[in-house]
């Protein structure tokens, strides 16, 4: 969890330590590459953060997110090829609204997303 020395997923230095996770493509079974991509979390990246850290960015208190690099997309923090960061941890909605246990996904859309009744995208619950 956040706020956690031993937990370096939320820790900036960490992620800046080791060349980034890069996410170089998708083809679809039919064929087709996505079209659009969407970040997602269940809890609302910083929001997660602040339940267990009295401040949001310090260390051990981030929240990882997905990059545009000249080598592809990233996932992690700014690395020295962003080019696009979408607005780092702010890229993640906010607010708690599929109340699923969707960790950080970063989704590939063939098209449309299917919206559920909630307005969640597929499933409320994995």
């Amino acid at each position: 969890m956040a706020g956690d020395l031993a937990c370096d997923s939320y820790d900036a230095s960490h992620w800046a330590g080791f060349s980034p996770i890069r996410i170089l493509g998708v083809t679809f079974g039919d064929g087709s590459a996505p079209k659009q991509f969407a970040a997602v979390s269940d809890l609302g990246g910083k929001a997660e953060v602040l339940q267990t850290c009295p401040t949001f960015g310090g260390p051990f208190c981030i929240y990882p997110w997905y990059t545009l690099g000249t080598t592809g997309f990233h996932y992690g923090v700014d690395y020295p090829d962003t080019r696009k960061d979408f607005g780092q941890s702010d890229q993640f909605a906010q607010t708690t609204l599929c109340g699923g246990s969707v960790r950080s996904r970063f989704h590939l859309l063939h098209d449309r997303p299917a919206l559920n009744a909630r307005g969640c995208i597929g499933s409320a619950r994995r």
